[in-house]
């Protein structure tokens, strides 16, 4: 996904230490991981939602196209 190596977490971490202190640090990484897991299962439930519903326009298509065959063989 990321394509982000040891130096890039190494600079990462000691900007994050100078920014918010080795006081705060634990409290906004704790944060930023409970905020990461919430966006993460609000996507899976958005995908679940949209795969629902495509599978219903599946089933209702498919419905229609056996009426529509049926018709046809009685013609």
């Amino acid at each position: 996904m990321f394509d982000i190596g040891f130096f890039e977490l190494l600079v990462i971490f000691i900007l994050s230490i100078i920014i918010f202190g080795p006081n705060r640090l634990p409290e906004v990484v704790r944060y930023f991981v409970l905020s990461f897991k919430k966006l993460s299962s609000q996507f899976e439930e958005i995908k679940e939602d949209i795969s629902q519903s495509l599978e219903i326009e599946e089933t209702l298509l498919d419905e229609k196209n056996k009426k529509i065959l049926k018709d046809l063989d009685k013609g």
